[in-house]
């Protein structure tokens, strides 16, 4: 059947519709197009909107967590930056003789210094130390450790074993401290 033909057999079944029929088929057509237009066009296009935004949405939450995350990220670094220059002023150091002179400093007693085998990782060097002490006051104590780890190299106090606590005020024991610096 060609199109011809087909135009034929539409305008023979128009022409024998009644006026009312005629006036049915008048609504029902565009209302019928219509409908076909939203089934076919508005509906997945409207998916595709509400998938693009679901979408944008997540990424905006991805983006919003890396922005939270590169804020913390510099704050580490902030805290970062001033240990990793003490670690470089540590390149040469001997440990135990700067141990002994900072004790001398705040006028500690120190009875012995011993560095322990030390580990690297990452390039830097972690050497172990152990401060025997005894018969000292407590506040020059807690001064040495304080001068130790806010100076100008990397000390880290891990341990502080006291054994004896006189009438006197005065402590005996051994403090384990890590000491950092960049391996060589």
């Amino acid at each position: 059947m060609d199109v011809k033909e087909l135009r034929e057999v539409l305008e023979e079944r128009l022409s024998s519709l009644s006026d009312r029929e005629k006036r049915l088929l008048l609504v029902f057509v565009p209302v019928l197009l219509f409908v076909l237009y939203l089934g076919l066009v508005f509906l997945p296009l409207k998916s595709s909107v509400d998938r693009y935004r679901e979408r944008r949405e997540l990424l905006l939450k991805k983006v919003n967590s890396l922005k939270v995350q590169l804020e913390e990220l510099a704050a580490l670094r902030s805290r970062l930056n001033p240990l990793l220059v003490k670690v470089d002023r540590g390149i040469g150091l001997d440990p135990s003789s700067y141990v002994k002179s900072v004790a001398r400093m705040v006028g500690l007693q120190i009875d012995s210094v011993k560095v322990l085998a030390g580990e690297t990782s990452n390039g830097i060097e972690r050497d172990r130390l152990s401060v025997s002490f005894s018969q000292v006051e407590l506040n020059r104590l807690a001064r040495f450790i304080n001068r130790l780890e806010r100076g100008s190299y990397a000390f880290r106090v891990v341990s502080v074993s006291l054994s004896d606590y006189d009438e006197n005020g005065l402590v005996s024991g051994k403090l384990t401290l890590y000491f950092f610096r960049r391996a060589q």
